[in-house]
């Protein structure tokens, strides 16, 4: 009797049986009850709908499911799930292998296993699924044939795909492996093998499904000789999870390589690297660790890897490098700029600068590109402001192309490794080779979006590949059985594909279209489509969203969202930051740049770029792949294996079936079935055929099967009344052929009645036959009896029998008895005369033994005395306090009642007081130590310096205690030494003390902070320096006022200071203020001297000729700023040429004019040399290009110690002729920020270490310093200016 599939909730599908049949209101009702019970009432139509199943096709569990006579949904599921049940993963569907992951490791791929399939293949036998079937066979064929193979590889996440991947490579590496290479320890097979470390390294992560999820794509093409040897490989990876780096689910990771980097203690030092939870790309999911995986073992596999693929060190340290810049650019914030108002910048700069370190592009350049976004129009470049959250899409998207290229940059040096060439000339002259394809499933989300549509249309793609094989498979099924097969049509997923990829209208076109018009945006590229495709039968809209449409898939409907589909397919980083990495100073970052705009360029797609090419979007150029893998595909012989995952919660041998079921579905299998079911969807061998319906006709006898099953069929036809035609059914060589379900159904029902006739005839014979036995039940009772009463004597017999034997048996047993007592009192007797003898024997040797113990006493005690003697002396020798003290008590101790052996020996005595005595100073220096340890541990100055003075004194400066005391009050000295420094800088209590050694201050902080002074006393001084840094700038505008003898300048210094005097006295930057006073005297001074009336700023040269005036600096100032910036210059240029040069420009400038260089030359030597701050003389090289300017310069001679002072106390500069840090802190001008001195301040502090860099200058200028404030030294002053200004007058028509 025939069962039926009906849906239920736990296994899916389960079989029930017919139970009743009852007719009501709404017509007749049929009762099915499953097997375990449960009962499901349904109606007469629902009824004829559902799949039948025979109760021996549940029973006989096949290792090909092709042999089975019916396909449905629920037969599958059922094969597929016990098989699993008995660890039997693999189960072929026709030529389909179907893997499901076990979720524990199975012994079924060991070398016997592989030496079994590699044997089988070259037989006719038909071994069990297994991938290395689907391996044995592609690579028999391959040899056999010589045409190109591939397995294709399909399933979800967590279904296998990657372990079935390696599965098949360890074969074909075992049974095909060769090695190629002499320069190498590792074949070509193993480097093949190498390759998935590294690739899942960088290529997986921990997703909610799956701990080691691959999230891309990959083509391996291995290449083969004719022979079926391994030549190379050649891998091409596809739709790289990018988003993965940037942001995480719940429970999953980011890829792997990062948290394996992270647990190498020397990889995390070298690239300054911090724990997982400290990097926003990490630590966002709550997951850090995997179950089941060791991060660290798997990054020392990796490296192995790495050495085995060739990797040189320094391509892996660029790698690393590139990953460690990675992980510091996700730590970088941004925050709204206070100096610009609506526009951000970014917060932690530190993160930034490390990252661009590791990736050699300039910080403030990226910096700007994550905050603004560069516009080229009409008329210029403009810059954009962006918010915080388009920042941070900024730099994710920075961080996301970068992972991307190196990963393809990873795949491309793999492949550089493990590529020798294409394959031996096939057949057709093609390439021989074995592609692997281990691609994404079909995946169906709760929100689908841009990622989603690209992996569906591959799998549709695939989907149409497939069932172009299964329907040639069929009908090369239905031609070797010489069945008729024009009349079958296949229907194809084609109009699917066209929606999505075809020209102008398919969507993905639509999609690139959208990019290029004006104003284009994801809302209106969703509008377009409706209107385009609302009448497609595979399109719909989301009637509940706008921006949602629906593909009817293959394996079911999918909503997309078309949000971000735009910034998706584009995928374009902002150009100035292109720009920076194709220039990166790491050649590893700008190689992979390079090469990413080389291949980014194509003749069509995508958005003009200026070489005039095109660039390709990802849509364009994922079709280009997809186009070339089903070329290459097309190309081969095709294996087909469907991984599915058997339970959500991944463990082992735990099968859901709904879960199973929709894996099936979406790897398209119900499809191959579908593609059957367009032919005829029921076969039967002719055998079975026959042997189940021969009931149904009994004209056949002798025929054989073709024609018995033939004859069966016409018999059927006609008793069917019309339900069975000639085109429902085919006569095949071996096979029998139903078209549909109709027909089968009406077999069934014949032979159900045929059974009717049958069971009627078999009752009434087993009726007659109960009749019968009524009858001659009496005379059975007869012969019963008589065989009863005959048996009862045969027992009675037995027992009498029985009897005898007894009572002879105990007569023998008496005899034993008494034979075995007479023998156990002999052997008593003879013990007895034993134990007497050994007695007497034991006496004699007692008596021995005694005397040997004497003597032993004597010899042991003299021992002892030796060995007591013996300790002391090595105690004593090694200093050893716990060995002196065990020596010591045993020398002491009396034993046993015993004297001590210090008592009994006066030897011993001596040696253990002298032992007593070097434990006395052992203990003395144990107390010494700890009294170090105590001055350690409280951080005591006075004790520390006590007991090293204790230490010294008893020559234990070498102990490690003594030594760490040392190094400790060093330490404290310099922490004091550090506060006091603070103390006296910020305790003067005069705020123009601390604004003259500012300097100081500041680097008096540094250095307490270098020798961890207290934080309050650093506040302390912070707050003195801050509210000094606020006067810094006023201080050094007067300074340069000064300096350049500007009077306008000096005017508003004077106006500036008296607001300052308000809130900080009189005294402030007195010293400044008296430059100033005596430089306006100068000014009143020389309008004083003779010819003074006359002078004035000479006019500008352009304006004397009535053109547009040049700016040559002549404001107020007695010198022009071109010329004070030019004799600076040449002050401090490093080497005489470079000196040469500046004064030729001079020279140039003034057409070599020597009277106005020489007039130029003296002002500039005035303002230095009378002015409180000064400048290195240049009177050197002027003299040098001139020769004879001195001789009339009254100030050469007088100024010359100057000179000196100045080169002296010139600071320092770095080893390229840079300012140091130092000296940039207080500058008093733009043109001078280093070199400007102060003369000697009133106050100056007198610390341990050097005063800031003016003061240390004025120390031999004290007396020059002082002389602006005297009256008389003025007045010499004037008298020397008065002979140098009526000498070199500037003329008034002189300009440069």
């Amino acid at each position: 009797m025939s069962l039926y599939w009906i849906e239920d909730d736990v296994t899916a599908w389960a079989p029930a049986k017919h139970m009743k049949e009852e007719d009501t209101p709404e017509g007749k009702m049929h009762t099915l009850v499953k097997l375990d019970g449960k009962k499901k009432v349904i109606s007469d139509k629902l009824l004829k709908d559902l799949e039948t199943v025979e109760q021996l096709e549940l029973d006989n569990i096949l290792p090909n499911l092709i042999d089975l006579e019916s396909f449905s949904e629920g037969i599958i599921l059922h094969q597929c799930g016990e098989r699993y049940k008995r660890e039997k993963i693999y189960t072929f569907v026709g030529t389909i292998l179907v893997a499901v992951n076990p979720f524990k490791r199975l012994d079924i791929y060991n070398e016997e296993v592989i030496a079994h399939y590699k044997a089988a293949a070259k037989t006719s036998e038909t071994p069990e699924p297994h991938v290395f079937s689907i391996s044995s066979a592609a690579l028999e064929n391959l040899v056999n044939d010589q045409l190109s193979q591939s397995v294709l590889i399909s399933g979800e996440s967590g279904a296998g795909k990657t372990e079935t991947t390696k599965k098949i490579l360890e074969y074909l590496a075992a049974v095909a492996g060769k090695d190629t290479r002499r320069t190498s320890s590792v074949n070509v097979a193993d480097q093949i093998l190498r390759s998935n470390p590294v690739l899942e390294s960088f290529g997986n992560a921990k997703t909610g499904r799956n701990k080691n999820s691959s999230r891309f794509g990959k083509w391996m093409e291995l290449n083969f000789t004719t022979g079926g040897k391994i030549k190379g490989c050649r891998i091409v990876n596809y739709l790289l999870e990018k988003s993965r780096l940037c942001f995480q689910l719940k429970n999953e990771r980011n890829y792997h390589v990062f948290y394996m980097m992270i647990t190498d203690e020397e990889a995390k030092s070298k690239y300054k690297l911090a724990d997982a939870s400290m990097y926003n790309y990490l630590n966002q999911s709550g997951c850090e660790v995997v179950d089941g995986r060791d991060d660290n073992e798997e990054y020392i596999d990796m490296m192995q890897a790495f050495n085995d693929l060739e990797f040189s060190a320094e391509h892996q340290d660029n790698i690393f490098r590139t990953l460690a810049g990675i992980l510091n650019l996700g730590n970088v914030s941004f925050a709204e700029n206070e100096s610009k108002e609506d526009t951000m910048k970014v917060d932690n700069m530190s993160y930034l600068q490390t990252a661009c370190d590791f990736l050699g592009i300039p910080a403030d350049e990226v910096g700007t590109a994550l905050c603004f976004k560069r516009m080229e129009t009409r008329d210029g470049v403009i810059q954009i402001p962006l918010d915080n959250t388009k920042c941070k899409d900024q730099r994710d998207a920075l961080g996301k192309e970068i992972y991307f290229q190196m990963f393809n940059s990873l795949v491309r040096k793999v492949n550089d490794t493990i590529f020798k060439g294409e394959g031996d000339p096939g057949k057709h002259g093609d390439p021989l080779t074995c592609g692997v394809l281990d691609i994404y499933g079909f995946e169906l989300f709760e929100i689908n979006s841009f990622e989603q549509l690209c992996i569906n249309w591959c799998n549709e793609k695939l989907q149409y590949f497939f069932n172009s094989v299964i329907f040639q498979g069929e009908m090369a099924m239905y031609e070797s059985e010489g069945v008729d097969c024009a009349k079958i049509v296949f229907a194809d997923n084609l109009p699917c594909l066209d929606l999505i990829e075809k020209k102008t209208t398919g969507l993905m076109s639509m999609l690139d279209e959208e990019l290029v018009v004006p104003n284009g945006s994801d809302e209106k590229y969703c509008q377009k489509c409706h209107n385009a495709h609302k009448d497609h039968k595979y399109y719909a809209d989301d009637r509940k969203n706008k921006n949602d449409f629906i593909i009817s898939h293959f394996a079911g409907p999918v909503v997309y969202r078309t949000d971000n589909f735009m910034e998706k397919n584009k995928d374009q980083l902002a150009p100035v930051l292109c720009e920076a990495l194709e220039a990166s100073k790491n050649q590893f970052i700008s190689d992979i740049f390079g090469f990413a705009k080389a291949e980014a360029t194509a003749p069509g797609g995508g958005s003009p770029s200026k070489g005039g090419a095109k660039k390709l979007t990802v849509s364009k150029k994922f079709k280009n792949n997809l186009d070339q893998l089903m070329t290459s595909l097309d190309a081969t012989a095709p294996h087909f294996i469907r991984c599915v995952k058997s339970n959500s919660k991944q463990k082992p041998l735990e099968f859901e079936s709904p879960l199973c079921l929709r894996q099936l579905k979406y790897a398209g299998l119900f499809e191959a079935i579908r593609i059957r079911k367009s032919g005829y969807a029921y076969r039967f061998s002719l055998e079975h055929f026959v042997r189940k319906y021969y009931l149904c006709c009994a004209a056949g006898q002798g025929l054989d099967e073709k024609a018995y099953a033939e004859a069966i069929m016409k018999e059927m036809q006609n008793k069917s009344n019309g339900e069975i035609t000639a085109d429902d059914w085919a006569v095949g060589t071996t096979k029998m052929f139903i078209k549909s379900r109709k027909p089968r159904m009406a077999l069934e029902d014949i032979r159900n009645q045929a059974l009717s006739t049958h069971v009627i005839k078999i009752q009434s014979f087993f009726r007659m036959g109960i009749c019968k036995m009524r009858v001659w039940a009496d005379k059975w009772a007869a012969m019963r009896k008589a065989k009863e009463e005959l048996a009862k004597k045969r027992v009675e017999a037995e027992k009498k029998r029985a009897e005898m034997d007894k009572r002879k048996a105990a007569k023998e047993a008496r005899l034993a008895e008494e034979n075995k007592r007479k023998e156990e009192e002999r052997l008593r007797l003879e013990k007895i005369k034993e134990e007497e003898m050994a007695k007497k024997r034991d006496e004699l040797k007692a008596i021995t033994v005694v005397q040997g113990v004497c003597r032993l006493y004597h010899a042991k005690r003299i021992a002892k005395k030796m060995k007591m003697i013996k300790l002391l002396s090595s105690a004593m020798t090694q200093r050893d306090s716990n060995l002196l003290e065990v020596a010591i008590k045993q020398a002491t101790t009396s034993q046993n009642g015993q004297r001590s052996l210090a008592t009994a020996d006066r030897k011993i005595k001596n040696l253990s007081e002298r032992a007593r005595a070097v434990l006395g100073e052992l203990y003395e220096e144990q107390d010494l130590k700890g009294e170090i340890l105590l001055a350690i541990e409280s951080h005591d100055l006075p004790e520390l310096e006590r007991v090293l003075e204790i230490a010294a004194a008893r020559n234990m400066m070498n102990a490690p205690e003594a030594l760490h005391a040392k190094s400790m009050l060093e330490e404290l000295q310099k922490s004091w030494g550090a506060k006091e420094r603070l103390e006296m800088l910020t305790f003067m209590g005069n705020i123009n003390a601390v604004l003259e050694n500012a300097d100081e201050l500041k680097a008096a902080i540094d250095n307490a902070r270098d020798f961890n002074v207290s934080v309050d006393d650093i506040a302390k001084a912070e707050r003195y320096y801050d509210k000094v840094k606020k006067l810094i700038p006023i201080r050094n505008k007067m300074r340069v006022a000064v300096e350049i003898a500007s009077r306008k300048m000096i005017l508003e210094c004077v106006d500036e200071r008296k607001e300052f005097c308000k809130f900080h006295g009189d005294d402030f930057c007195k010293e400044e203020a008296t430059a100033m006073v005596n430089m306006l005297r100068m000014f009143s001074y020389e309008r004083q001297l003779r010819g003074g009336e006359q002078i004035k700023a000479p006019p500008l040269s352009a304006e004397a000729e009535g053109g547009v005036a040049e700016d040559h600096g002549f404001d107020d100032c007695r010198l022009p700023t071109w010329a004070f910036a030019q004799f600076k210059t040449i002050s401090e240029a490093d080497d005489d040429k470079a000196k040469e040069y500046e004064i030729l420009k001079i020279e140039k400038r003034l057409d070599g004019d020597f009277d106005k260089m020489n007039e130029v030359r003296r002002v500039f030597k005035w303002v230095v040399n009378f002015a409180t701050w000064r400048h290195p003389d240049h009177e050197a090289q002027i003299e040098k290009k001139y020769g004879g300017g001195a001789e009339n310069d009254n100030l050469v001679t007088g100024n010359s110690k100057h000179r000196s002072t100045l080169k002296k106390t010139a600071p320092p500069a770095d080893k390229k002729g840079k300012q140091t840090k130092e000296e940039l802190k207080s500058g008093s001008s733009q043109r001078d920020r280093s070199k400007l001195k102060s003369s000697v301040p009133k106050q100056r502090l007198n610390t341990k270490k050097k005063s800031s860099g003016y003061g240390a200058g004025a120390t031999k200028t004290k007396a020059h310093a002082k002389t602006p404030k005297s009256d008389q030294k003025l007045k010499e002053m004037m008298k020397e200016y008065s002979a140098f200004y009526d000498t070199h007058r500037i003329p008034l028509d002189w300009c440069p």
